[in-house]
Formats: C-alpha cells, sequence, structure tokens
C-alpha cells in the first residue's frame, strides 16, 4: 500500500489486514490516530449520520438527503459542458486546457451513463420481475447456489446477467404489446 488514500482506503475494502498489518505496511498513518480509530470503528460514522438523519427527521430525511446527494450530482453532470466552455475561455492556458479537456469527455460520459443507465434499469427491473416470479426465481438462486462454491464473483456475475435478461426479455415483450395494442386501436379508427 503507497500513499495516504490507498492506504487508508485499502484497509477498508480488504478487512482482512490488521491494525498491526496496516502500521507495518503503512508507518505515517499511526501520525493520524483518527485514521486508525475510524478503521477499527469503520462502520460507525455512516451508522451516526442514518441515527441522526432519522431522529432529525425520521425516514424522510434520509430520503430526501439521497435524493439531493443524486440530483446534486446529475444537475453537476449536465452542468458539466457549461464549465468546460467557462474554462476554455480563460486566459490562463492551464484553464483553456483543462476545458477543452472537460468539452472532450463530457459527451463520452453522457454516452456512457446513457448505456450504463439503461443496463441498470434492465438489470433493476428484470431482478424485481425475478423475485416476484418464483419459477424464474427459483432459477436464479439455483444457480447463483451452484456457481457460489466455485467462485462468489461468477455467481454474483451469473445472476446479474440473468436478471437482465429477464429485464430485455421482459422489455421486449411489453413493447410488443404496446405497438401490437398500438396498431389494432389505430386499425379501429
Amino acid at each position: 500500500m503507497h500513499g495516504f488514500w490507498a492506504g487508508w482506503f485499502g484497509s477498508h475494502v480488504d478487512s482482512r489486514y490488521t491494525d498491526e498489518e496496516i502500521q507495518q505496511e503503512v508507518p505515517w498513518l499511526a501520525r493520524y490516530p483518527e485514521l486508525i480509530w475510524l478503521h477499527r470503528h469503520s462502520k460507525l460514522p455512516g451508522f451516526i449520520l442514518c441515527v441522526v438523519a432519522f431522529l432529525l427527521g425520521g425516514f424522510s430525511a434520509v430520503a430526501i438527503g439521497a435524493t439531493v446527494l443524486v440530483y446534486g450530482l446529475v444537475a453537476g453532470i449536465v452542468k458539466l459542458d457549461d464549465l468546460g466552455l467557462a474554462l476554455h475561455r480563460q486566459k490562463d492556458a492551464t484553464a483553456r486546457a483543462v476545458g477543452a479537456f472537460i468539452l472532450r469527455a463530457a459527451p463520452l460520459l453522457m454516452k456512457s451513463l446513457s448505456v450504463l443507465g439503461t443496463a441498470a434499469m434492465f438489470t433493476v427491473g428484470g431482478s424485481i420481475i425475478a423475485h416476484g416470479v418464483p419459477a424464474i426465481e427459483h432459477v436464479v438462486e439455483g444457480v447463483g447456489h451452484a456457481l457460489t462454491e466455485r467462485s462468489a464473483v461468477l455467481a454474483f456475475i451469473a445472476t446479474t446477467v440473468i436478471d437482465a435478461l429477464v429485464g430485455i426479455v421482459c422489455g421486449a415483450i411489453a413493447v410488443l404489446l404496446f405497438t401490437l395494442g398500438k396498431t389494432l386501436i389505430g386499425k379501429g379508427k
């Protein structure tokens, strides 16, 4: 582990590290007792934040906080091209270069997010349907259990792919039924 972020976040990602191993691998981390405390109690800050939000406003406060965070992130992404253009118009060469980079990267980011968002919607929708239809749920669980013995990662990937396929098939059926209904209603006019 090298560097502050790798040292601290690495200790959270791989919880197999003991305090002694972390201090041996990243000796300078001992200068930050608060980070050692956070490693020992890594779940506590998030738990405290949820409890405080709940006490202040119940589940609504947690939901509103998550919504504000998500919509704030979306608003930032939408305004990314404006930031790039503003930086590109600056006199400073570094600011212009950063602005040009943002202007080139923003369309790629938007395209990537649209593809990933669509895939996520198919996967989430398929998972909801799979859990609601016992026959499909048993197939997904059977595949997951069978593959877990070999690899938990492989089981996760396989069940996610099955959920996505269920979502794609159900989405295709919905489009087909909608198109058929629209055609039949159109002929009745």
